[in-house]
């Protein structure tokens, strides 16, 4: 015969409850550690952020493309030179010093 305690808790299942806790708290910290690239890309902006996913979901598991993921998301971006002013000439070559 049980205890009212020992009722309670194996009605609720609550034997394994450590357990499935552990294994949850080890999922998250996986999938964390996996989708760091893509965390990464999203933090700093990138402007290609679907395709760093993407690498990242497909390839991430083979570990060559998780760290081309990385770099990818870490690389800088620079922005393309903006257009000269309508009618702008460039100075000659002779005036410049």
């Amino acid at each position: 015969m049980t205890t009212g305690q020992e009722a309670i808790i194996e009605i609720l299942h609550l034997r394994d409850a450590p357990a499935e806790l552990a294994l949850f708290v080890v999922a998250a910290i996986s999938a964390t550690l996996y989708f760091v690239p893509t965390i990464v890309a999203k933090r700093r902006k990138q402007p290609q952020l679907a395709a760093i996913f993407v690498v990242n979901l497909c390839f991430g598991w083979t570990g060559l493309g998780w760290i081309a993921a990385l770099v990818w998301a870490l690389i800088r971006q620079t922005p393309p030179a903006p257009p000269a002013a309508p009618g702008y000439r460039m100075p000659p070559l002779s005036d410049r010093t």
